[in-house]
């Protein structure tokens, strides 16, 4: 079941794009489904259904294949091509909404992907 918000404005699957681009890292670095997972702790059947976007992963697992891939976290995630005016976008309708557990969920977001 994909839940509403989980496209790109593109119209595709972001867990299916970030799969998909685990994937290309993966091959690019000449490793195998297996080994990727053996690297990132993970199983390696539950690493297939993320690169096939079947299934979400947590924020500590981000962390740890972008580890294994040896590419900081952002690089696990589609690009948009105007990243800077979504990112804006995006902060700005955080903070202008004033939710104090938003803008704190955003601000350990932020520490968590720009140490």
């Amino acid at each position: 079941m994909v839940l509403p918000g989980t496209f790109t404005p593109g119209g595709i699957n972001v867990e299916l794009q970030v799969g998909r681009r685990i994937r290309e890292l993966r091959k690019a670095k000449g490793l195998s489904l297996t080994q990727l997972a053996e690297r990132a702790d993970l199983n390696d059947k539950h690493l297939g259904l993320v690169e096939r976007g079947e299934e979400n992963l947590t924020l500590k697992s981000i962390r740890k294949i972008a580890a294994a891939l040896e590419v900081p976290m952002t690089e696990l995630f589609p690009a948009d091509g105007d990243d800077e005016r979504v990112v804006r976008d995006r902060v700005r309708a955080v903070l202008s909404s004033k939710d104090p557990d938003r803008i704190r969920r955003l601000r350990v977001f932020l520490e968590q992907v720009l140490p």
